[in-house]
């Protein structure tokens, strides 16, 4: 990790909580030019093959992929603004839960995983399970909605489940941070 350089990006993470109206559209783009993002990772979009086609009307300044599934509450879809300096490598869609993004951004590798962790605990604990085998770069930033907490202060019912010891132990492994600094869930 000696080798990385600082670079800054404007990273965005919105839980959507559905895409399926038009004024749910205008909103998520009103967030957009509002955060002036230069990667936005939305989850929940519960958006099916074709539908997301309006959303991309309001965000032509993106290139967006879509991640869709036939539950109720997964998708995920992932924007990086164009001129933005930054050259997209590779983008793997690899469940209807997780993207990976690697990026060139001035001269450096950057990989990102987008994620909408499943809602139910043990969907969610294999999930973070083979979340690992993703991490292919130093420079790699996990983002989304983990459905998990780190501690007990963390979540207003206060209460965690065995996926709260999973998620601690793969931050430690990997030497993840909060790259904002607490309670901010972006690592």
């Amino acid at each position: 990790m000696d080798n990385l350089l600082f670079v800054m990006v404007v990273l965005t993470t919105f839980n959507c909580n559905g895409l399926h109206d038009q004024q749910k559209w205008h909103l998520a783009w009103k967030f957009l030019n509002a955060t002036q993002a230069d990667v936005l990772i939305l989850q929940e979009t519960h958006l099916q093959s074709g539908q997301e086609y309006a959303f991309r009307l309001y965000a032509q300044a993106y290139c967006c992929y879509f991640l869709h599934d036939t539950s109720q509450s997964a998708g995920v879809a992932v924007c990086v603004r164009w001129n933005n300096g930054m050259t997209i490598e590779a983008f793997q869609a690899i469940s209807p839960h997780l993207a990976v993004l690697d990026v060139w951004y001035k001269g450096q590798l950057l990989c990102f995983l987008a994620c909408y962790a499943p809602p139910h605990s043990k969907e969610r604990t294999a999930f973070f399970q083979g979340l690992a085998k993703h991490i292919h770069i130093d420079a790699t930033i996990v983002m989304g909605d983990l459905n998990t907490v780190h501690t007990q202060q963390d979540r207003l019912s206060q209460c965690t489940d065995s996926t709260t010891d999973i998620w601690n132990q793969f931050c430690h492994y990997f030497q993840l941070s909060e790259a904002l600094g607490a309670n901010f869930y972006t690592y």
